[in-house]
């Protein structure tokens, strides 16, 4: 789906764009975990209802081989599913038709990197390397109120492209984004 490794330098540090390796799901469910705290604390409701994202979300993920994060040595620093299994939420009249296109998923990045544009980094090396793979559509979504993911998302390329309201949760709005680079 996507090449292996991408190397992106911010601030003269150096940071890889890799799949997560299975020693390494703890480390982001930890991250992960992190966010789901922020996101609490800011009042936004995103990933706010039960287990979610939970280990079994990351197993399934490193299963399918769309685990990703972006790396400063050994330290996970962001950290994405990119899936290309087609889903009918992100492919109405709204999207820009491709035949192929990937959806990113559980978007993170380290409290600790915050603020330094590791997100929107993180992102473009998403996009290059689906580039890369002849894949020039990504698709995105968050919560109307996480407005420093929005803010990430749209300077990383996307554009918005609608709402999009998942099912079977009790704040189901999200907004959808939407790059192509071809």
């Amino acid at each position: 789906m996507m090449e292996e490794n991408r190397i992106s330098m911010i601030n003269s540090r150096r940071f890889e764009l890799r799949k997560v390796h299975e020693d390494e799901l703890e480390q982001q469910l930890g991250l992960l975990n992190q966010a789901k705290t922020i996101l609490q604390e800011r009042n936004i409701p995103q990933w706010q209802e039960g287990p979610y994202p939970s280990m079994s979300d990351l197993e399934h993920d490193f299963a399918l081989g769309q685990s990703y994060g972006f790396f400063s040595g050994k330290t996970l620093v962001a950290t994405a599913a990119v899936s290309a299994v087609q889903n009918p939420l992100y492919d109405d009249e709204r999207f820009q038709k491709n035949e192929h296109y990937l959806i990113v998923h559980r978007f993170a990045v380290s409290s600790t990197f915050a603020g330094q544009g590791i997100g929107t980094k993180f992102l473009q090396a998403i996009i290059e390397n689906a580039q890369k793979r002849g894949i020039y559509d990504l698709r995105i979504d968050t919560h109307p109120r996480n407005f420093a993911m929005q803010k990430t998302i749209i300077r990383a390329g996307f554009h918005e492209v609608g709402e999009l309201i998942l099912p079977a949760i009790t704040n189901p709005e999200r907004i959808v984004y939407q790059v192509t680079t071809n």
